[in-house]
């Protein structure tokens, strides 16, 4: 019968609409919020070297600052100039026992590859991020910037290292702030040095992580 034909669809149709539902909210979208433990959901501590730290332009115009500013939240800024991954790691879990923080913010390679140790930079990221997670601290790493003039021998292994640091984000499941992409190569961004960025280069680093996160 034409009715009960129609009434039959419409119920399977239901159905269908209704298993779909159930599916999608099985999937992590990111909107749910994550399980900060005792930490503070609305601090961020951000880990690095001297790109970090604002090595040349001051620490109140590094990105940590800059970014604090568009995401209304605290950002302290844990860089150091001349720090290496290895020395990062070395000193994250102090920063995550006394900071707390919601989120930490991790840069580092650039002097890895000026002192020819960055065959391990993927594996101390690692190690940083599993510490981070096991303190229900939100991890978020960054692909390196660019760099130019004196520094343009380190090009090469800038971009074999990224593209390292985007495969870790997949693996860990991390969000990954592409700071590479970001920058599209454009010199303009740095200081003379050609590695350090310049209050543009600080300002494209916050926007950057600002929209990620």
């Amino acid at each position: 019968h034409p009715i009960m034909k129609r009434n039959f669809l419409s119920a399977a149709m239901c159905g269908i609409c209704l298993a779909v539902l159930v599916l999608a909210g099985c999937e992590d979208d990111g909107s749910s919020s994550p399980d900060f433990g005792e930490n503070d959901g609305d601090l961020y501590v951000a880990l690095g070297d001297s790109i970090t730290a604002g090595e040349f332009i001051g620490s109140s115009s590094a990105y940590p600052a800059r970014l604090s500013s568009l995401l209304g939240k605290t950002v302290i800024n844990e860089g150091r100039s001349g720090e290496t991954s290895a020395s990062g790691l070395r000193r994250i879990d102090g920063i995550l026992a006394n900071r707390k923080p919601g989120y930490i913010l991790i840069l580092y390679g650039a002097n890895d590859i000026i002192r020819g140790g960055s065959s391990s930079t993927t594996e101390h990221l690692r190690n940083m991020i599993v510490l981070a997670k096991d303190n229900n601290t939100v991890p978020v790493i960054a692909t390196l910037t660019p760099a130019f003039h004196s520094h343009s021998y380190m090009q090469d292994s800038i971009v074999a290292l990224n593209e390292q640091i985007r495969a870790l984000g997949s693996q860990e499941h991390v969000k990954v702030v592409d700071l590479e992409s970001a920058f599209n190569w454009d010199d303009s961004y740095f200081l003379d040095d050609g590695l350090h960025p310049n209050n543009s280069g600080a300002q494209l680093i916050a926007d950057t992580f600002n929209r990620a996160l």
